[in-house]
Formats: structure tokens, sequence, C-alpha cells
């Protein structure tokens, strides 16, 4: 015989010598002791209200099994009421019936509630005479209220009432243990890592060898975007000139980065590298997440004679970096002609056009070349000019 319910059984045996041997058996049922958790609206005084005949009932979800011990209720008059948990389709999982009288009374229910969603916490029927918050018109009940495993998320008529069930105490059959971690981060519970976000279940086992339950239901927290601005933009700068590099707010802490040093703590940072240069940032949000952004920094050479402020604000090359075809455009009208060589590394000449008097654009396409930084060449009778190309 099998028995899992506290009690005193007798069961009759028969001996190796065909005596009946009687053995009787008290079973006493104990728990891992878990904790009682209180919530919900606690009473009366914080929202006005009345007493109620209509069949209102909250609306709650429930993460793990867990046990609805009791509840507090204000009573109009004497009455008996039957009390029910139902399920989303308003089945009746259980019920209970109390007689209420005038006042306040906390009452025992033993709800056993499973894991699901949108049960319905109620009474059978109207005329219970039972108080129930009432927001009032324009305001809202404070929903939802968060037990841990149980979540209470509002009632069948809204965000404005608040029917009948206060200061609810459940005792979640596991400890519910909510987590919120950094990407890239992971917890310890027991010897399991978890570093994705969902609902783990760990046993345990508790002082009186009965099994402990942990519900871990892990998230991550929101990611704050950080991204970095130049000055100029995109950030490419002549030998000796200076740029501007501010990251985006919203972080507590900032820390630019060059080599294996910081160089910097602030949002912004003026720099003045002498070569193609990689910065390394990185951010702390409000949360105590670590971000991460890059940026490469191009120098050119900037060969002086044409007039390098024309150039710089009103030529283009896009796409840089490119892939292989790419646009040399300029806003002005040269009145001269302008060659324009493509440089290899090496030092030789690759492609070369000339961009006449009166257009404007030029397309390139070195898709058969090898990839890396080439030199783009600009000279006339007035000058030079140079600027990098990525190929990628």
């Amino acid at each position: 015989n099998t028995y899992n319910s506290a009690g005193s059984y007798l069961d009759t045996l028969t001996s190796s010598n065909g005596c009946d041997s009687i053995v009787t058996s008290y079973l006493n049922v104990i728990t891992a002791n878990y904790p009682v958790i209180n919530g919900g609206v606690t009473d009366t005084s914080i929202y006005p209200g009345d007493y109620s005949n209509y069949n209102g009932y909250l609306i709650l979800d429930a993460s793990i099994l867990t046990l609805l011990k009791t509840a507090k209720f204000y009573s109009l008059d004497t009455n008996t009421v039957t009390f029910e948990l139902r399920n989303s389709s308003g089945s009746v999982i259980e019920s209970v019936n109390h007689v209420v009288f005038p006042g306040p009374q906390t009452l025992t229910f033993n709800f056993l509630i499973p894991p699901g969603s949108d049960y319905q916490l109620g009474i059978n029927g109207g005329n219970s005479g039972l108080y129930r918050s009432n927001a009032g018109n324009g305001n809202s009940i404070s929903y939802p209220y968060n037990l841990g495993s149980i979540n209470i998320t509002s009632s069948n008529a809204g965000n404005q009432y608040y029917y009948f069930y206060y200061d609810i105490e459940i005792m979640p059959f596991g400890i519910y243990n909510n987590q919120t971690i950094c990407e890239g981060d992971s917890i310890l519970v027991g010897n399991s890592i978890y570093n994705t976000p969902g609902i783990y279940l760990d046993t345990f086992s508790s002082i009186n060898s009965c099994d402990s339950l942990v519900y871990t239901n892990l998230d991550y927290y929101q990611t704050t975007n950080l991204s970095i601005n130049s000055e100029p933009n995109p950030a490419e700068i002549c030998l000796g000139d200076s740029i501007l590099l501010e990251a985006s707010s919203g972080f507590s802490q900032y820390y630019w980065i060059y080599g294996n040093a910081i160089i910097g703590q602030n949002q912004q940072i003026t720099l003045a590298p002498t070569e193609d240069t990689w910065y390394l940032l990185k951010a702390i949000d409000q949360n105590g997440c670590l971000i991460q952004e890059d940026l490469w920094v191009y120098v050119d050479t900037c060969v002086t004679g044409m007039n390098n402020h024309l150039l710089s604000n009103n030529m283009d090359i896009y796409p840089n970096p490119s892939f292989g075809t790419f646009n040399v455009e300029f806003k002005n009208i040269f009145d001269i002609d302008v060659n324009i060589r493509i440089i290899h590394p090496a030092g030789n000449t690759v492609m070369s056009r000339v961009l006449n008097v009166g257009e404007t654009k030029i397309k390139f396409n070195l898709s058969e070349l090898s990839k890396g930084i080439y030199i783009i060449e600009l000279h006339n009778s007035n000058g030079l000019y140079q600027r990098k190309l990525i190929l990628k």
C-alpha cells in the first residue's frame, strides 16, 4: 500500500508461519518550510470603494505551484459565501464555503494554484455584500501586484476595480528566484550556471530531508545603446588636425582606451592621432552593465596646395570603406580639369580619370583589386590633395 497523506494506517500481512502480522503506520507529512508571502491591496484604506453585490473577480498568473492560504475580507452583513478559484475558461478548480460576519476577517482557503495564466479568483454569484475598491473615474488600481510566484494582473472589470481579496497570503511550493543580469554575464544556482533568459528548476535537499525546489526566472537588463559621434564626421582628419569624439548619453561611467591604456573618462575626448588609429570605448550603464563600442579615426596626408577647406566641405567619397565600387562627388564645380589617380599601397597608379569642367561626380570600380588601403589623389595646376580609401 502507498500512503501520501497524514494519518494512521493499519495493514494485515501474513508472516512466515502463516499467522497474521499487523502493521500500524503513523504518517506525518512535513514540507520544505517554504516562506509565505503577502501581497495585493492590503486593506480598504488605500482606495475608496463600497460593499458590492457584483460577481467580480481578480485575474492572476502563477509561475510555479503555489498555495493560496488566507486573505482578508470586509463584509457588510452576516452571509454565507462560496469562494472560488477558476481557470481562464471559468471552470472551478477549488472552492470553499465560509460564513462571513460584519467587519474585517481573515479566512483560510488553501487553494492549490498550478502554474498557468489568467486564473479567476472570485466568488460564486453576486449578493455577497463584500467590500471592493473603486479607484474612481479617471484613476486606476496599481496593477500588477507581484507576489513572486503569483502576479495579480487585473480584474474582470478592468484596472479601476479591485475585488474582495485583501492582504493575500500565499506559500509557493518552491523558492522563486527572480534574477536579472547583463547580457554576457551568468549566475550560479547550486552547481548550475545559467546565462540565457528562461525559467530553470533546481532541486535541493532541505534540512528536514525534503526536496526543496528553486525556480529561477532569468532575464537580461534592457540594453542601453552606445554610439560614438565624431566632429568631423566621418572620422577622417588631416595630419596635424584634431578630432572630437563624443559618446552617447545615459551612462554613469566612460572609459576611452587606446592600446591597453585608459586615455579619458569623460563623455567627450579630443584627440590628435598621427596615423590611422583604433579607439575603444567602454561604458557602464545605470544597471552596472558594461557595454563597448569602437571607432577607427583615419588620418590623411592632405598635401597642401589646393583649397583644402573647399575640398573638406564639398568633396565626398562614398561608400568608404568600399567593396570595390565607390563615388567621388563634389558639391561645387571646378573651373579647371582635375586629374584623379588611385594609388596602390606599393606606390603605383592602378587607375586614373579626369574630372572635366562642369562635372561633379565620377564612379570608380576597383572590385578586381586586392583589399587594402589605397590613396585617392586629386591634382591640377593649383596643387595636390590626397585622401585614403579602404577596400574591404
